[in-house]
């Protein structure tokens, strides 16, 4: 992997940042977008550069802009002189609702970051590995909602789920270039603070679900952003080389048949793997 050049959507915290550090760690040149936290970035970047050695570059991109996933990729691939890996990681989470109340603002920003942005990085990461003769790697990190439905989840886990579904004709149409494609999902992944969690407007109980969830997952634990990460370099790597449009579900066996859930609140609908408050039709706005 010694002197390869990779970029990486949100990489700025949790998975992608530490995606970012097994990177430089296995001797790539990097860049990497991100929203907010420009100090959290700019830490990455002198950590990259001081503690591993490689080059990196930061971008600040707002995916559900149209024309900025192009752009930032054009630009990566400019600055790093090249592209060996795409790693797109980047996605709005915090935008759940059910299919009753929705709004179409809503609706727009997740199809916008959570599939379109995905889309044209691999486009511009593809064209320049087929005109520059470059064996690359594709790499999508989707969810285990992809395939497993959740209440308030129809988009962000359709999105997901078209990801995977996408990635395979990506994958069969780049395969005679020697581009593999392929996709994580990774299930329960510890990557906030209960502090931040509580900043996002979540209650005690939820909260108290998440952090405990590991207990009930088969393997026993949540999953850390490292396992994630690890399964990038595997992907990326000689070890890897005969794989390609297949999806690599990192989840402890979370989406397994029998793991139970907390119990409901009064005012839920409880359906087996999923419970959610009905709507009432006053609640309705037409």
């Amino acid at each position: 992997m010694d002197c390869r050049k990779a970029i990486v959507t949100g990489g700025n915290s949790g998975i992608g940042r530490e995606i970012v550090y097994r990177l430089a760690e296995a001797g790539y040149d990097l860049a990497f977008s991100y929203i907010g936290g420009d100090e959290k970035a700019e830490e990455i970047l002198k950590t990259v550069g001081e503690q591993y050695g490689r080059r990196c570059y930061m971008f600040r991109a707002d995916f559900c802009d149209k024309n900025t996933p192009g752009d930032f990729a054009a630009e990566a691939v400019d600055r790093l002189g090249g592209i060996d890996l795409m790693v797109n990681n980047a996605s709005i989470t915090d935008k759940h609702g059910g299919v009753l109340t929705y709004s179409d603002e809503n609706m727009d920003l997740v199809m916008a970051a959570n599939f379109r942005a995905y889309m044209v990085c691999i486009r511009t990461a593809a064209r320049y590995m087929v005109k520059h003769g470059t064996a690359g790697n594709i790499i999508n990190i989707t969810s285990t909602r992809a395939v497993r439905a959740h209440s308030n989840d129809f988009m962000y886990g359709s999105m997901k789920a078209a990801v995977e579904r996408a990635s395979q004709s990506i994958a069969l149409e780049l395969a005679p270039y020697g581009i593999r494609v392929n996709c994580i999902a990774p299930g329960a992944v510890a990557v906030r603070t209960r502090e931040e969690l509580e900043s996002r407007g979540l209650d005690s109980e939820t909260i108290d679900a998440r952090i405990n969830l590991g207990t009930k997952i088969p393997l026993g634990r949540i999953g850390a952003p490292g396992d994630i990460a690890d399964t990038v370099l595997f992907l990326a790597s000689e070890a890897a080389s005969y794989i390609t449009g297949t999806v690599i579900r990192v989840d402890g066996g979370l989406i397994l048949p029998g793991i139970p859930e907390v119990p409901p609140k009064e005012d839920e609908v409880d359906l087996g793997w999923t419970r959610f408050r009905k709507i009432l039709p006053e609640e309705i706005d037409l």
